[in-house]
């Protein structure tokens, strides 16, 4: 690469500096009037698929994968000391010091960023010396149609320790469609927050700043705990603090030692919401061994059953790393006792007669592969360690554990003893207890949000189902998501796991807190199709890929089984609209449920599509519960008197009544919904964008239904509208979708509720 000779590259800097003042009272006195909106600027990048990058040559080996990063854009990498004005068109990323890249300097961004040597300030605010900031889709002064992004610091060290560790991130960690602003410090997030799409004013309502750090007192030599919260939940905190000195206690004696080396950080976090905007991770329990690092979610909701892999440091220092490196991460889990809640023996036991843990040939397969269940992934190693400590013993497992890398032979070899170990004390499940199937009167909870702050575990989404519980709602359903890429070729089925999905965690703690509200709680896994797909276009080829897809299926709903069993959900749904696969593949759903019947001690039930899946489906005496996906359209004409609507609709529930007759079993309605457009009765299906708003002839039909559902109570048990969204500004006046939030419909929510039985 060709570069300025540091003569000239030092005029340059002293050239842009002198004019740096200028530039800042200048840009001071910028109107915000003829800036674009945010979408523009989203829409010229996507239109232009390009990005220059100007940066200075002293970071060229940090940034030598950020055309990876930045993928599937077309990446422009310019020096700083080469760059021309003309090359800071179109959209725009600056990176780098205010002293090793003058262009930071020479271009106005205030208010969001300006400098006062030594200072760098962040919407008037100095960022601490030793932090990074980041600004995503700012307009580009130089081209104010496009965006410009910028990472700076006064330190370059940690200024290439932020990108570093962003790069591995990957690309949805610039910032794009996320967040406008963050301040790290480490690798911590202390601020971020986004701007007006329009006037470019700070959003007060999406500005987050980090709870100061509290270095807890020294309570033993392994860890020194920080906690990042303040004192109204600190008492949690403390039992945290407890068990993880508890566990690391039991580690020391069973390797009788003591401990001799410096004290491994433990961090702390009061909930999912404040972990996940410091860290853009949001799991209860997160570690790095190279980082020597751990950070956690410290409160009720996780209690101290995700700990475990804690240990795995305390086990790396005093034996090392093994050859096989699922004793590291299975022994680790042994020490935590109330390991998902019940511990490693009950959940051996509980699970033997299930066939879901591996034989030894594939227990390193199983153990490594993503799309299992991360529950039995981890109890399937922590179960193996503990056979393997009975078989050998104590002195002979910790002789073997550093060297011990075994053949397929030397592992058939104990097969019989593995399968001995796993049923010697079987549990079988129970049934809860039966009863009246209550009445369950809410809303399907849709994950709308996922910005952290804005999707399920977040405190909006708390708030949400508070306001659920407060207009009368005595139910509620949670409904994670999976993908499939095409509906003809079987695929496994991946568990979310990224911040701001419905992963474990987020799903967990919606669960817990409507329970804690006292709703009823069904959880109801669904899978999203691209392309204009839905799940009922799910129709395979040959039996072999009928098999895959079942056993991908399976596989991917047993974890969710797995996690209504933990979390006491009182309905759980086995699958959803799969309109075409039920009725080719019945047998195999059988299947399904029985494997499902054999994990969860819950009511079940299969939320069928309207029309020929949920009349001709064969396998409901499988089921507790009927669930129907109530989407018959009502009427044809443009306004259908009110009698019309009552008529068919009854015509829907004696379809329905007939089903529950015919296989003796009560029924729900999983799901029932209409848009606020004019005409939500001639197709309820369609999700009403393009449409005219029209909130009254939504409430027209909730009453019509409302109505009619009041004198069906023998047979029909509940309805479950959908949906309502998890975070408040989404509805309203205008908005065409499902939600009845901040609509007529919504004002009524309670006299409507109240008109259906206990």
């Amino acid at each position: 690469m060709k570069r300025l000779s540091a003569l000239a590259y030092c005029s340059l800097i002293i050239a842009l500096c002198l004019h740096c003042s200028d530039h800042k009272q200048m840009a001071a006195k910028a109107s915000v009037a003829n800036l674009p909106h945010l979408d523009t600027l989203r829409q010229h990048l996507w239109q232009s698929r390009a990005i220059t990058v100007v940066y200075p040559a002293s970071m060229d080996s940090t940034l030598k994968s950020l055309s990876t990063a930045l993928h599937p854009f077309k990446v422009r990498m310019i020096s700083a000391e080469q760059a021309q004005p003309e090359n800071l068109k179109g959209s725009l990323f600056l990176i780098g010091t205010p002293e090793n890249n003058p262009w930071i300097c020479n271009t106005p961004l205030r208010p969001a960023i300006h400098f006062q040597p030594p200072s760098i300030l962040l919407n008037s605010q100095i960022i601490p010396e030793d932090a990074v900031a980041f600004l995503s889709f700012y307009p580009n002064p130089h081209a104010p149609y496009f965006p410009l992004f910028l990472a700076t610091a006064n330190d370059e060290r940690q200024l290439r320790e932020a990108l570093a560790r962003r790069m591995r991130e990957g690309f949805s960690a610039f910032g794009w469609g996320g967040w406008q602003y963050e301040v790290y410090q480490g690798p911590y997030r202390i601020r971020c927050g986004k701007y007006h799409p329009t006037d470019w004013t700070l959003l007060a309502e999406r500005q987050f700043q980090a709870a100061s750090t509290v270095v807890a007192p020294p309570s033993a030599a392994c860890f020194e705990y920080h906690w990042h919260g303040d004192s109204t939940n600190r008492s949690d905190f403390r039992s945290f603090v407890m068990a993880c000195d508890q566990q690391a206690a039991a580690v020391l004696a069973f390797c009788d030692t003591i401990w001799h080396e410096a004290s491994i950080p433990v961090h702390g976090f009061p909930d999912m919401e404040a972990k996940g905007l410091a860290l853009n991770n949001t799991s209860p329990l997160q570690f790095s061994i190279q980082a020597n690092r751990i950070d956690a979610i410290a409160n009720s909701v996780y209690s101290t059953s995700w700990l475990g892999p804690q240990n795995q440091f305390l086990l790396r220092r005093i034996l090392g790393a093994p050859r096989f490196p699922l004793l590291e991460a299975g022994l680790a889990l042994t020490f935590n006792p109330s390991w998902q809640k019940h511990g490693l023996s009950y959940w051996k036991d509980r699970l033997a007669h299930t066939g879901l843990l591996p034989g030894l040939a594939d227990l390193e397969a199983f153990w490594a592969d993503e799309y299992q269940s991360p529950f039995l992934r981890q109890l399937a190693a922590a179960a193996f360690c503990d056979f393997l400590l009975r078989h050998w013993g104590k002195a002979a497992f910790l002789e073997n554990y550093a060297n011990w890398a075994p053949d397929a032979a030397a592992l058939l070899s104990m097969e019989p003893q593995w399968q001995s170990y796993l049923s010697e004390n079987a549990i079988m499940p129970e049934p809860r207890e039966a009863g009246t199937v209550p009445y369950l009167k809410g809303f399907n909870f849709a994950h709308e949000g996922y910005a952290i702050y804005n999707g399920y575990g977040s405190k909006l989404a708390a708030g949400m189902l508070q306001e659920q519980f407060s207009l009368g709602a005595n139910a509620v359903a949670i409904v994670p998501y999976s993908y499939m890429r095409s509906p003809n070729a079987p695929q496994p089925l991946s568990i979310m796991n990224r911040a701001g999905t419905e992963n474990d965690e987020s799903v967990i703690r919606d669960l817990v807190y409507a329970r804690r509200l006292g709703l009823q709680t069904v959880l109801k896994p669904q899978i999203w199709m691209g392309g204009g797909h839905w799940p009922g276009d799910v129709r395979m080829d040959n039996k072999a890929d009928w098999e895959a897809f079942f056993r991908h299926y399976t596989r991917w709903i047993v974890h969710y089984a797995l996690m209504a069993e933990l979390y006491n959900a009182d309905v759980f749904c086995v699958g959803v609209e799969f309109a075409q696969a039920t009725l080719i593949e019945p047998d195999a759903w059988r299947e399904v449920i029985r494997t499902v019947r054999a994990i969860y001690s819950g009511r079940l039930t299969y939320a069928a599509n309207w029309g020929p899946e949920f009349e001709e489906l064969a396998f409901w005496d499988e089921l507790d519960l009927i669930g129907l996906n109530c989407y018959y359209p009502l009427s044809e004409a443009k306004q259908p008197s009110e009698a019309e609507l009552s008529e068919r609709f009854e015509q829907v529930l004696q379809k329905a009544r007939a089903v529950s007759n015919t296989f003796g079993r009560p029924l729900i309605l999983t799901e029932i919904g209409f848009t606020s457009t004019a005409t939500p009765w001639q197709q309820p299906h369609l999700d009403g964008e393009g449409e005219a708003y029209l909130g009254s002839a939504q409430l027209r039909c909730y009453h019509i239904v409302t109505q009619a559902l009041a004198r069906s109570t023998d047979w029909c048990r509940g309805v479950l509208w959908w949906k309502y969204p998890s975070y408040p500004t989404l509805g309203g006046e205008g908005h065409t979708g499902f939600t009845p939030n901040d609509k007529p419909t919504e004002e009524q929510l309670p006299e409507l509720f109240g008109r259906l039985p206990e």
